[in-house]
């Protein structure tokens, strides 16, 4: 916002006495996240980006529905980092506001049996990282037993009494190898 329109509607709001209502839209900071309600509470700037001016008081707005319309949590919703710069807007008559926009989140909220997709979607979908991992540890686990066997001690030929050709033949084929490491699978910041 320039100079000149950021001292026109000071003028406004100091002519008027009013701040609250005044504006449709209206550019503030991000105070507090309420998870239970998702709302957000925010000390609008009101073109200062310290939130006072030299004859406004900074007001804070407390309940201020979060980028969702009339409190529906099913779908798409962001959750706003403290401190980011934000966008508010009355909604529904004076006095109801909604967070429009911010500057950073800390995270997405997709709520609902809905299709999220990842550029074209060519790779499937997510794994479901505990069963992932319960089936890695019987493979592992398996795997673990087999080297036991083909590293352990000499099994000789039936009949002949010769020490295993197909166990000496394992073991050199797999002396290079090791077992995988599957204990970094997981990406935190994905959760579904």
């Amino acid at each position: 916002m320039d100079t000149e329109s950021m001292e026109i509607g000071r003028q406004l709001r100091r002519i008027t006495g009013t701040v609250k209502g005044s504006f449709p839209v209206m550019s503030g900071k991000v105070t507090a996240y309420d998870e239970t309600d998702n709302s957000v509470s925010i000390i609008l700037t009101m073109g200062d980006t310290e939130g006072e001016t030299d004859d406004i008081p900074s007001v804070v707005i407390e309940g201020i529905m979060n980028n969702v319309s009339s409190g529906n949590f099913g779908g798409v919703y962001m959750v706003p980092t403290i401190g980011a710069d934000c966008e508010v807007m009355e909604i529904d008559g004076a006095g109801k506001w909604e967070m429009i926009k911010a500057s950073s989140y800390d995270k997405v909220i997709i709520q609902g049996n809905i299709l999220v997709q990842f550029n074209d979607g060519s790779n499937g979908g997510l794994t479901i990282t505990p069963e992932l991992k319960t089936q890695l540890a019987k493979n592992n686990a398996l795997l673990s037993h087999l080297i036991t066997v083909i590293n352990g001690v000499v099994i000789d030929e039936p009949g002949s009494g010769a020490a295993s050709a197909l166990q000496a033949a394992l073991k050199t084929a797999i002396a290079a190898d090791e077992l995988g490491d599957f204990s970094n699978i997981e990406d935190t910041k994905v959760k579904h």
